[in-house]
Protein backbone atom coordinates (compact mmCIF):
# COMPACT_ATOMS: atom_id res chain seq x y z
CA UNK A 1 0.00 0.00 0.00
CA UNK A 2 0.85 3.69 0.48
CA UNK A 3 2.22 4.94 2.81
CA UNK A 4 0.43 6.45 6.55
CA UNK A 5 -1.06 9.69 6.57
CA UNK A 6 -0.04 10.84 2.91
CA UNK A 7 -2.67 13.16 1.28
CA UNK A 8 -4.34 12.62 -1.85
CA UNK A 9 -4.77 15.66 -2.81
CA UNK A 10 -1.60 17.62 -4.57
CA UNK A 11 0.30 20.17 -2.46
CA UNK A 12 0.04 23.48 -1.59
CA UNK A 13 3.11 25.86 -1.15
CA UNK A 14 1.72 27.94 2.19
CA UNK A 15 5.11 30.09 1.85
CA UNK A 16 5.71 32.71 -1.22
CA UNK A 17 8.25 32.28 -3.41
CA UNK A 18 9.51 35.55 -2.79
CA UNK A 19 13.10 36.05 -1.45
CA UNK A 20 14.50 37.98 1.15
CA UNK A 21 10.67 39.96 1.27
CA UNK A 22 8.24 40.23 4.23
CA UNK A 23 5.28 40.63 2.51
CA UNK A 24 3.32 38.26 0.60
CA UNK A 25 3.39 37.97 -3.12
CA UNK A 26 -0.67 38.40 -2.85
CA UNK A 27 0.26 42.13 -2.32
CA UNK A 28 2.10 42.73 -5.46
CA UNK A 29 1.31 43.73 -8.49
CA UNK A 30 1.93 41.46 -11.24
CA UNK A 31 2.27 42.14 -13.90
CA UNK A 32 2.48 45.88 -12.78
CA UNK A 33 0.37 48.51 -13.64
CA UNK A 34 1.50 51.76 -16.05
CA UNK A 35 0.94 55.07 -14.20
CA UNK A 36 -1.64 57.27 -14.87
CA UNK A 37 -1.05 60.08 -17.18
CA UNK A 38 -1.17 63.39 -15.13
CA UNK A 39 -3.18 65.74 -16.25
CA UNK A 40 -2.47 70.06 -16.99
CA UNK A 41 -3.75 71.99 -14.37
CA UNK A 42 -5.62 73.98 -16.96
CA UNK A 43 -7.58 71.09 -19.00
CA UNK A 44 -10.40 72.99 -18.65
CA UNK A 45 -10.99 76.39 -19.11
CA UNK A 46 -13.19 79.14 -16.98
CA UNK A 47 -15.76 80.74 -18.36
CA UNK A 48 -15.76 84.38 -18.76
CA UNK A 49 -19.08 85.24 -18.39
CA UNK A 50 -21.03 84.23 -14.58
CA UNK A 51 -23.47 81.23 -14.75
CA UNK A 52 -27.33 82.53 -14.48
CA UNK A 53 -29.92 80.00 -14.51
CA UNK A 54 -31.88 79.05 -17.95
CA UNK A 55 -35.57 79.68 -16.22
CA UNK A 56 -35.46 81.60 -13.23
CA UNK A 57 -38.09 82.29 -11.60
CA UNK A 58 -39.75 85.74 -11.91
CA UNK A 59 -42.55 85.76 -9.68
CA UNK A 60 -43.92 84.08 -6.43
CA UNK A 61 -42.42 83.66 -2.95
CA UNK A 62 -38.98 82.70 -4.93
CA UNK A 63 -39.48 85.12 -7.54
CA UNK A 64 -36.56 87.74 -8.27
CA UNK A 65 -39.18 90.99 -8.21
CA UNK A 66 -39.33 91.67 -4.41
CA UNK A 67 -35.87 91.48 -2.32
CA UNK A 68 -38.08 90.94 0.88
CA UNK A 69 -41.83 89.45 1.26
CA UNK A 70 -44.48 91.28 3.06
CA UNK A 71 -44.66 90.65 6.84
CA UNK A 72 -46.61 88.15 8.58
CA UNK A 73 -48.30 87.75 11.40
CA UNK A 74 -46.71 84.66 13.32
CA UNK A 75 -49.26 81.47 13.68
CA UNK A 76 -47.50 80.39 16.08
CA UNK A 77 -49.00 82.81 18.73
CA UNK A 78 -52.14 82.89 17.77
CA UNK A 79 -51.76 78.97 18.04
CA UNK A 80 -51.23 79.01 21.68
CA UNK A 81 -53.43 81.58 22.34
CA UNK A 82 -56.40 79.23 20.66
CA UNK A 83 -54.36 76.20 22.54
CA UNK A 84 -54.65 78.26 26.20
CA UNK A 85 -58.19 79.18 25.50
CA UNK A 86 -59.05 75.68 25.42
CA UNK A 87 -57.38 74.03 28.08
CA UNK A 88 -59.15 76.81 30.23
CA UNK A 89 -62.62 75.89 29.00
CA UNK A 90 -61.92 72.09 29.54
CA UNK A 91 -60.45 72.43 32.43
CA UNK A 92 -62.91 70.58 35.64
CA UNK A 93 -64.41 72.23 38.64
CA UNK A 94 -64.63 70.64 42.16
CA UNK A 95 -62.71 68.03 44.11
CA UNK A 96 -60.42 65.93 43.04
CA UNK A 97 -61.39 62.05 42.17
CA UNK A 98 -60.90 59.81 45.20
CA UNK A 99 -61.66 56.06 45.03
CA UNK A 100 -64.14 55.11 47.37
CA UNK A 101 -62.97 51.48 48.25
CA UNK A 102 -58.61 50.45 49.54
CA UNK A 103 -56.73 48.94 47.18
CA UNK A 104 -57.55 45.05 46.22
CA UNK A 105 -54.05 43.87 46.12
CA UNK A 106 -50.60 44.85 48.33
CA UNK A 107 -46.85 44.69 47.61
CA UNK A 108 -44.93 40.90 47.61
CA UNK A 109 -41.78 40.27 49.69
CA UNK A 110 -39.39 39.46 47.92
CA UNK A 111 -37.79 36.07 48.03
CA UNK A 112 -34.26 37.35 48.46
CA UNK A 113 -35.00 38.09 52.02
CA UNK A 114 -36.80 35.14 52.98
CA UNK A 115 -35.20 32.81 55.59
CA UNK A 116 -35.93 29.10 55.92
CA UNK A 117 -38.51 27.72 57.98
CA UNK A 118 -39.74 31.57 59.01
CA UNK A 119 -42.99 31.31 58.03
CA UNK A 120 -45.15 35.55 58.48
Amino acid sequence: GRPPFRAMSRSLDFFDSHKSVAASKVYTEDPPVPARELKSANSSPKPAVPFYPSRAPRSGRLGTFEPFPKYQEDPLEEKLKQAREAAAASKISGPAFRPTSKPKSTRTQSILFRQPGVSL
